[in-house]
């Protein structure tokens, strides 16, 4: 049986996935820092 030419390996280009993959790290950093913003400035400002 011969080797079919698709069936090769290390030939795919996960340029687009690792792009995303730094995109998406970068929003959950950013979110998480947001929301750690947000609770300290309700714990200083929280009324009571």
């Amino acid at each position: 049986m011969a080797a079919d030419s698709s069936d090769q390996h290390g030939a795919m280009d996960i340029s687009d996935h690792v792009r995303t993959w730094k995109a998406f790290t970068g929003l959950v950093k950013w979110s998480a820092a947001a929301i750690a913003a947000i609770m300290l400035l309700l714990l200083v400002f929280r009324g009571g």
